[in-house]
């Protein structure tokens, strides 16, 4: 609109000033010079007429707009004031406010001391009672009274006898404990040692992601001899080494087959105390690990937890080095959350074991107020992963799964299946086995070097029709005192 209005004036301006240069000269009768001149002149005059026009309606607009900005000014200015004025009060309130609530407090605190104070008191009086009654009662009563006869003291009873439970177990009691241990030794020296698998699977997928290798021995006539049956009196008779010798030997053989068919897979080993606690035995053991130092992302050995406990400073030094190798462990049998699964996990331990039983229907035996579906947790903020096992029901697996479990094992995902006898062909020829020495049932024992067996087990083991015991029978025992062994020929032979 503006600018309509300046392009309208601008016309009239330049049309005025030629009708003033044409009268000038067609009725006035100047020249064309002249009226030329007096065309421009009054072209001049109206345009400064016009600038001047238009500069005092800017002044009067910026004023009128000055003079809104110093109102709005006025009244910000009275809303700080007012803000300020506010704030002031408000912190003088609460600094009263604040005074009122500390003065409450101290009053509190004073009736509270006056009433201790009054309580001790008491206290002290009925103590000063009591004395004054007691000493009263002692003059009394050291007075003398008539000799008597000197009443004898009756004898304590016999403390109650702790009968240890036998190492025998019954199935084999007709042998006695040193039949028994040949029975064992010559499975040993036989060969006749069976590696079961049972899988680790991921939950919900089942998929395998892990296996457990469990032992078994056979007699001459085909029998079984679980490892409940077998660890307490090998480990009191110290031939528990030879023994994880070949198992270890076994176990590495398996992995080895499993590895170059899925990367993906590991294998859980259960080794003895009794072979931490023997320096001979594990300087070479540690040996024979460096030298398979290639799978120790994929071999992990388990303890049971009351074995943890019991552990001496050499065992946790035996530990330290079996670490530093790269190998990680498993506790197994977790039946008490109270230790620093913090300080396992430092140690080495990724792995943890809880039965299903335990967590779904014995949660209070763990020593800990934890709710099942926070266990996983739990121990994953330690970097441990938990493990059920001993699942033996859909049931429980769907109750798991509720939970948050990702790793479960049981009869109810597979059973121990014997391993096939091609998967323990050595890949080297491995020196021969050295006699087993025959031994009493409490001797003490120098175990043999670590030598694998030399001749493979049957080509096919069939698994027992019932696993027995229900108990993890697959787990060793507290670990007796340790014994010496030599393992330099099979270390020399691996490397």
């Amino acid at each position: 609109m503006n600018r309509f209005a300046d392009l309208f004036i601008t016309t009239c301006i330049i049309v005025v000033a030629i009708a003033a240069a044409v009268v000038l000269r067609f009725q006035a009768g100047f020249g064309w010079e002249t009226a030329l001149v007096g065309g421009i002149s009054m072209l001049a005059v109206l345009t400064i007429v016009n600038i001047q026009g238009n500069g005092r309606r800017d002044r009067d607009r910026l004023a009128a707009e000055v003079a809104g900005l110093t109102l709005r000014l006025g009244e910000l200015g009275q809303d700080v004031a007012n803000l300020q004025r506010r704030v002031g009060g408000l912190e003088q309130n609460q600094g009263r406010r604040q005074n009122q609530d500390v003065e409450a407090v101290v009053a509190e605190v004073e009736v509270i001391g006056a009433l201790v104070r009054q309580v001790v008191e008491s206290v002290a009086d009925m103590e000063t009672r009591v004395l004054s009654h007691q000493v009263r009662t002692g003059a009394a009563g050291s007075r003398p009274a008539p000799a008597a006869a000197a009443q004898p003291k009756p004898a304590p009873p016999p403390a109650p006898v702790v009968e240890e439970p036998p190492l025998l177990p019954r199935r084999f009691a007709h042998l006695g404990e040193a039949g028994f241990l040949d029975l064992v030794r010559r499975a040993i020296e036989a060969n006749r040692i069976d590696i079961h698998l049972q899988p680790i699977v991921t939950l919900p997928q089942r998929r395998i992601r892990y296996y457990e290798a469990l032992t078994r021995l056979r007699t001459e006539d085909g029998d079984t001899i679980y490892p409940s049956d077998y660890i307490p009196l090998a480990e009191a008779s110290g031939i528990m080494p030879m023994l994880d010798n070949q198992i270890l030997f076994r176990t590495v053989q398996i992995l080895r087959r499993l590895v170059t068919r899925t990367k993906d897979i590991g294998l859980f080993c259960n080794i003895s105390m009794a072979s931490l606690g023997d320096t001979a035995f594990f300087r070479e053991f540690v040996a024979f690990l460096e030298a398979n130092r290639a799978l120790s992302d994929t071999l992990v050995f388990e303890f049971t937890q009351r074995q943890i406990k019991s552990m001496n400073p050499i065992e946790y030094e035996a530990l330290r080095s079996l670490q530093s190798t790269g190998f990680r462990f498993s506790v197994d049998q977790v039946s008490d959350l109270r230790p620093s699964f913090q300080l396992m996990a430092e140690r080495g331990f990724k792995f943890a074991k809880i039965g299903a039983e335990r967590i779904l229907n014995r949660m209070d035996e763990l020593g800990a107020d934890i709710h099942p579906a926070d266990l996983a947790n739990f121990f994953a903020r330690f970097g441990i992963d938990l493990i059920v096992d001993r699942v033996e029901s859909e049931t429980q697996v769907v109750e798991l799964l509720d939970f948050g479990v990702r790793y479960g094992q049981g009869f109810v995902f597979s059973p121990p299946r014997p391993v096939r006898s091609d998967v323990l062909q050595s890949t080297i020829d491995p020196p021969a086995a050295e006699p087993v020495p025959t031994v009493a049932p409490t001797a003490t024992m120098a175990t043999p070097g670590m030598t694998p067996p030399t001749a493979p087990p049957p080509s096919r083991m069939e698994a027992p029709a019932r696993m027995e015991p229900p108990a993890r029978a697959d787990r060793p025992k507290p670990a007796a005192e340790p014994r010496r062994n030599a393992l330099g020929r099979a270390i020399a032979q691996k490397t």
